[in-house]
C-alpha cells in the first residue's frame, strides 16, 4: 500500500487562523472541510495496528514556487509504503525480502545520486526537463529543415 498525506508543520497547517483549530493537528477549513496533519510515529503505529508491515515511512519536503505571485511555499507530506503479509507468513522475515516500491521521484533521485531533499529532486526534474526540451527542439529543427527542402 502506498499512502501520501499532509504532514505535521506543512505550510497549510501553519496558515490556519486561530479559530480553525479543532484539536491537535486537526483543523477546519473555511469551506467546512477538515484537514489532519500526520506525524511519522502515528502513521507507522496505525499501519502496524491494521496488520501492515512498514517498508518505509518518511517525510517528503518540497518548495513549491508561485512565480506570478513571487511566493515560495514549503510543503511537507508524509509517505508510507507498506504491505499486508499473507496469512501464515512471518512478517519480519518477509519484510527483509520485499523490494521497496519505487515512485518516479525515487527513480529520479537514484539516477541523480541524491538522498531525497526537495531541492535535489527539483534539480533532477530540471535536468530531465532540459533533455525533453532539447529533444523537442532538435525534432522541430529537423522538421523545418525537411519542409524547407521541399
Amino acid at each position: 500500500m502506498y499512502l501520501r498525506d499532509y504532514a505535521y508543520y506543512d505550510m497549510a497547517m501553519l496558515r490556519f487562523g486561530p479559530g480553525a483549530k479543532i484539536s491537535d493537528r486537526f483543523y477546519k477549513r473555511g469551506d467546512g472541510t477538515r484537514a489532519y496533519f500526520f506525524e511519522r510515529k502515528e502513521l507507522e503505529t496505525m499501519a502496524a495496528e491494521a496488520g501492515f508491515v512498514n517498508i518505509t515511512c518518511e517525510y517528503r519536503r518540497r518548495v513549491v514556487e508561485n512565480r506570478k505571485e513571487g511566493l515560495e511555499m514549503k510543503r511537507t507530506w508524509i509517505q508510507l509504503k507498506c504491505y499486508k503479509p499473507k496469512e501464515g507468513t512471518q512478517s519480519t522475515d518477509e519484510a527483509k525480502e520485499v523490494q521497496p516500491i519505487l515512485t518516479p521521484l525515487d527513480l529520479a533521485q537514484q539516477k541523480s545520486g541524491c538522498s531525497g531533499s526537495a531541492r535535489s529532486s527539483s534539480t533532477a526534474a530540471a535536468a530531465a526537463a532540459e533533455k525533453v526540451q532539447s529533444a523537442v527542439e532538435s525534432s522541430s529543427s529537423s522538421a523545418s529543415a525537411s519542409t524547407d527542402s521541399q
